[in-house]
């Protein structure tokens, strides 16, 4: 509970992000964790290295008894203290790294450490004690002299780097803070149990409700037996408005006229109207996607042993859209039917975001269905992720024109001075 207790209270944090000072100052620490992570691997390896060696140099007195001699040579043989066994235990662990740890944060006394299974250690005046002494200067030097001053500069770039875009950042934070708490039950643990439930539910209506009603767009009736004609012209059934987001995975045409050449095209484009139009006719194209790309239509001919193909296509669609279709001489033609038509004579590939003005033709239409596939992994985008997207690709437009008006310049600079140094010369 009090491990619990404590990552509340760093949840707590969290809410810092609604308040735009502290909100901003807590997006510089997190970024700045990023370069500790680096401090920290580096300076473990020099930690563990100096702790193991310099702990078992101090303790080397205590668990290694040298043979008595005569005083006339040193003594060659030695025994282990408890004949070698009950030396190690997992106090030793900490006792170790707490030896080095402190050295880190400018703790370097080498007298007196007592540790915490009572044993002192110290760096007597001998071979072992000089050794421990000579390996603490190395390493303070390297962990707080080289290092340490390291993790500041490195602070410090990523400060002054994350300072120029911290609002933006903030405001992306904040509202990601405010559409989680949006999606939260208003009712306290454990009444929340009955929120969640009455959500779930609702889903799975939804759910199979689209995939009942709103799967399948279009019409495949050939009854009039007539060729809706429809070369070099984009049109759309207005009738097979789209009602959920999803992505267009499989589209199928009945065909009155077979394909001919093998080179023709089949075109699709997702379209909608403008926000703001003065004509209600007016349709903005979003994407396209070219239907024979897999295969050629001539073999679309060949595979065609009833009037009707199936494509398998990948176009993402959403809420409110239309999906229109053009066919280019030689690609065959759908058989008409009475759907209520909207269509424009086209003879090129229109680009993304052009406006086109539609004729209106209401009893007129074409045998075509595609089926939407929803994607419930797919999270709707709010105005504000939109208006998000839409900054930080002007943002990246603006810093590429202004490194291109800066290339031009100073080349101009450049071609400036030595057409100078031309004339004097």
């Amino acid at each position: 509970m009090c491990f619990s207790l404590c990552l509340w209270y760093v949840r707590i944090l969290h809410l810092f992000v609604a308040s735009e000072q502290l909100g901003i100052k807590l997006l510089m620490i997190f970024n700045t964790m990023k370069d500790l992570q680096f401090f920290v691997s580096f300076i473990l390896i020099f930690l563990i290295g100096y702790a193991v060696t310099s702990y078992s140099l101090l303790t080397t007195k205590q668990q290694v008894i040298w043979d008595s001699t005569d005083g006339k040579s040193p003594s060659q043989t030695y025994q282990l203290a408890q004949n070698g066994t009950g030396l190690w235990n997992w106090t030793l662990v900490r006792n170790v790294i707490d030896w080095g740890m402190w050295k880190v944060y400018g703790q370097v006394s080498l007298l007196s450490n007592v540790e915490v299974d009572d044993v002192v250690l110290n760096a007597d005046n001998d071979v072992y004690g000089t050794m421990v002494f000579i390996l603490t200067i190395i390493f303070v030097c390297v962990a707080n002299v080289l290092l340490l001053n390291v993790l500041v500069a490195l602070f410090n770039v990523t400060l002054t780097k994350n300072d120029q875009n911290s609002h933006s950042s903030w405001a992306f934070h904040r509202f990601l803070l405010v559409d989680e708490y949006t999606r939260k039950s208003p009712l306290p643990p454990p009444l929340s149990l009955f929120y969640y439930a009455f959500k779930a539910a609702k889903h799975l209506y939804h759910k199979c409700q689209n995939k009942s009603n709103d799967s399948v767009h279009g019409s495949l009736d050939d009854t009039s037996g007539l060729d809706s004609n429809l070369y070099s012209v984009i049109s759309f059934n207005a009738e097979d408005k789209i009602k959920v987001d999803g992505v267009i995975n499989k589209v199928s045409i009945n065909f009155s006229t077979s394909p001919t050449d093998e080179s023709a095209k089949i075109w699709l484009f997702v379209i909608m109207a403008p926000t703001i139009r003065s004509n209600p006719n007016s349709f903005s194209i979003i994407r396209n996607y070219d239907l024979t790309a897999d295969d050629s239509l001539i073999d679309v001919r060949k595979k065609l042993k009833t009037e009707i193909r199936t494509f398998k296509t990948d176009l993402r669609v959403e809420k409110g859209q239309y999906l229109a279709i053009r066919f280019s001489p030689g690609s065959g033609n759908p058989c008409s039917t009475e759907r209520n038509q909207y269509y424009v004579n086209f003879d090129d590939k229109p680009y993304m975001g052009q406006t086109l003005l539609f004729t209106h033709c209401p009893t007129k239409g074409f045998a075509m269905s595609f089926n939407v596939q929803t994607a419930p992994h797919t999270v709707k985008r709010s105005q504000f992720q939109i208006r998000d997207d839409m900054l930080q690709e002007q943002s990246i437009a603006r810093e590429y024109w202004v490194h291109i008006i800066k290339s031009i310049k100073e080349k101009e600079k450049e071609e400036n001075k030595q057409h100078d140094l031309a004339e004097n010369f």
